[in-house]
């Protein structure tokens, strides 16, 4: 499995609301890093740890889901349920083409 990136900076001090902001941005950040390899359709791994940022971005608002506006929380979550989907559509094709 994909090892997440070290949040950074992180204050145990600072409110969770602060925390929980840096922890999203830095796993968004991580999802993006891995964006123009898996659209090259060359990189597996990069694909890989591509959904795994993605599930884990998703796994971090569910969890966290008082902090965020109902509306706002379930778009969000839909857009990475796409992602997700898709990535794994571009996983089976790329598996299927090396087969």
């Amino acid at each position: 499995m994909a090892k997440p990136w070290e949040i950074v900076d992180l204050d145990p001090d600072d409110p969770l609301k602060v925390s929980l902001r840096q922890i999203l941005l830095g796993w968004m950040e991580e999802i993006l890093s891995y964006e123009s390899e898996t659209i090259k359709g060359t990189d597996l791994e990069a694909l890989h740890n591509m959904r795994i940022s993605a599930r884990r971005l998703r796994a971090i608002l569910k969890i966290h889901r008082q902090f965020f506006p109902k509306k706002l929380l379930r778009r969000q979550l839909l857009e990475i349920e796409k992602l997700i989907d898709n990535l794994g559509l571009v996983r089976k094709s790329m598996f299927s083409l090396k087969n």
